[in-house]
């Protein structure tokens, strides 16, 4: 082995890259989790913690933060069943009732089960809906109900059950007067395709003579179709905040009442749309697949409310409402503010609409088409641009609409569950000059990943998360995002507070994993030489107490046999690491050892020699 050694800095290209092997994209990095980059360099990400100890109920789908007059601040967000608005440390459930009832009801119980049966032929409830029952008699030998609020597990026209916190004392029928506040219908916590032999109940048809056979599928044109999961669209109006259920009723939460009052629906707007929000520089309420003046649904109308009066829906002389249908597309599916105007997809294209002033009120042009939007809070403003994810493509608009060029494109879409497309979840982070999109991968039916992109410094990341929704600091001092831990429970969660490096007090798992290098420097000539790897000389700022560590990958052919070196651990004071390896090439593995270390990497230098060619 000969005796000369040099040292020589080995540098990647920010970002990672994955449209290509991992030997093709030489000079990069391949893989990671839980990293950005600041000024081309590596560094992984900050921690999160509970914001709220106590869980909501449901998984976080939307969410919007506004401030009051009094510039009091909060959070609204909707799960398939609720509606919280979080204020004072606090999430206060402000979901809409559907109805209130006082009335002689039955109860039936049985010893040692919690289920508790309720004879009632005017609840209307169905399976996944919640209430909040009254009752002053004592039901099942022990239970006394007095504002509790429960899920209804099982319903039919006449009757209803409910499982209690603890289980009944006696076998008991008592019949007494309670009080139900039953909530508005809960929505669906997923995307479930429904094909011909699921999408009608057994025997389901319009009449005696039309009823399907048995062993008959359902009848259905094109592919299968889709039963949405809930979504909520959340904005403000002045103060108070405005909400819509998928497919639902228009509601709003009068701040002036405290988070005491629960939303009330605005029973002048469209009985049913798909998506709502607010022109904010011209105070219209814009629905987005809704029912029009003089007709029924329609998925392609856009209709608006009168200036600055949610509740004005009439069109007349005296009102600014209108409605227009726009094309190429089967359905709305959402629509952003942005500079001077607001866009608004179709599931194809993408449409600009500009207020213009009586007699039009508002003017709507095509801006593009096979652009169409995954969901609807892909899409999200940074620095005056658009950005969203669609089904194939990321895009961008900034006065024309483009696609992006992305470096995990290929990667993202391969391991996307497209069942689930509604769920992904658009996010900036101002700190950074981040954007982040939450989407659920192929195997899972909840979002489970994030993929990042920079476009200052122009780099893509992607790695794995808890986070269902995602709200910048523009009203809170950090972001702040809804979460589902492994146990199904749901929180809300402060997201990069400031030097917090762990997972919600646990061990954040943050990683970099290199492309494969060539071990041969460059001053040597062509890399076909087989070199021995002496030393690293890591160049990390780790802070006090962390620790970071690195394992190699050797090899002599992009598809040779794989060796591996290390664990090696760097501390602060580490100065160099004695690797004793032999390769061709090498990749370079960075991943965090301990909670709360704080890394970030500069370069690294190794120490090699020429060692033959085989």
């Amino acid at each position: 082995m000969s005796t000369d050694t040099i040292l020589f800095d080995v540098n990647f290209r920010p970002g990672i890259d994955r449209e290509s092997t991992q030997y093709a994209s030489k000079g990069g990095w391949y893989n990671g989790d839980k990293v950005r980059f600041r000024a081309g360099k590596p560094e992984n990400i900050r921690g999160y913690e509970k914001r709220v100890q106590e869980a909501f109920i449901g998984t976080g789908r939307s969410s919007h933060s506004f401030t009051s007059n009094e510039a009091l601040k909060y959070l609204s967000f909707g799960t398939p069943s609720h509606l919280y608005v979080y204020a004072g440390g606090k999430n206060n459930d402000v979901t809409p009732l559907r109805t209130s009832t006082t009335s002689s009801v039955t109860y039936k119980t049985v010893a040692s089960s919690t289920r508790i049966l309720v004879s009632s032929t005017s609840h209307g409830a169905n399976v996944g809906d919640y209430f909040i029952l009254v009752s002053s008699a004592t039901v099942g030998g022990n239970h006394r109900f007095l504002n509790n609020q429960f899920e209804v597990v099982s319903s039919t026209p006449t009757n209803f059950t409910f499982n209690a916190s603890i289980a009944s004392s006696a076998t008991t029928t008592i019949t007494t007067r309670s009080k139900f506040q039953f909530y508005i219908h809960s929505g669906g916590s997923q995307n479930i395709p429904e094909l011909g032999w699921g999408i009608g109940v057994y025997n389901a048809g319009v009449s005696i003579t039309g009823a399907r056979a048995w062993n008959s599928p359902a009848s259905i044109s094109g592919d299968a179709q889709t039963q949405p999961l809930r979504q909520w669209s959340l904005d403000n109006f002045g103060e108070d905040l405005l909400a819509l259920p998928r497919e639902g009723r228009l509601y709003v939460w009068d701040e002036s009442a405290g988070t005491g009052n629960r939303a009330v629906v605005v029973s002048t707007a469209p009985s049913a749309s798909n998506f709502m929000f607010v022109s904010q520089q011209d105070r219209h309420v814009i629905c987005l697949g809704t029912h029009g003046v003089a007709s029924g649904f329609d998925p392609m109308l856009v209709r608006w409310s009168d200036q600055n009066d949610y509740a004005n829906w009439s069109v007349n002389v005296s009102s600014t409402s209108g409605e227009n249908q726009l094309g190429d597309g089967s359905e709305l599916i959402t629509g952003l503010n942005t500079r001077n105007q607001s866009l608004i997809w179709t599931d194809n294209a993408v449409h600009a609409m500009e207020f213009v002033g009586p007699p039009f009120i508002f003017n709507f042009r095509q801006l593009g088409s096979n652009c169409g939007i995954a969901g609807q809070h892909a899409a999200i403003e940074l620095d005056g641009r658009i950005f969203w994810m669609g089904a194939k493509d990321f895009f961008v608009y900034d006065g024309a609409v483009k696609a992006l060029p992305c470096t995990v494109r290929r990667y993202v879409y391969n391991d996307f569950n497209f069942d689930q497309k509604e769920k992904v979840y658009a996010g900036t982070n101002q700190e950074f000059r981040e954007i982040t999109w939450l989407y659920p991968s192929k195997n899972a039916t909840e979002v489970d990943r994030y993929v990042s992109y920079n476009p200052v410094e122009n780099y893509w990341t992607f790695g794995t998360t808890i986070f269902t929704t995602w709200e910048d600091k523009e009203v809170f001092q950090n972001v702040i995002t809804t979460g589902q831990e492994a146990d199904g429970d749901n929180y809300l969660y402060t997201n990069e507070p400031e030097d917090i490096y762990t997972a919600d007090g646990q061990k954040q798992e943050a990683f970099l994993e290199s492309s494969e290098f060539d071990t041969t420097p460059p001053s040597y000539g062509p890399g076909d030489s087989i070199m021995y790897l002496d030393r690293i000389v890591p160049d990390f700022t780790i802070n006090d107490g962390g620790r970071v560590t690195l394992n190699m990958k050797l090899k002599n052919f992009p598809n040779g046999e794989i060796r591996e070196k290390g664990p090696f651990f760097v501390t602060p004071t580490t100065q160099f690491i004695r690797t004793r390896a032999r390769s061709r090439q090498a990749i370079i593995r960075i991943s965090t050892s301990t909670g709360g270390t704080n890394w970030r990497l500069g370069s690294f230098r190794m120490d090699v020699t020429q060692d033959g060619k085989r």
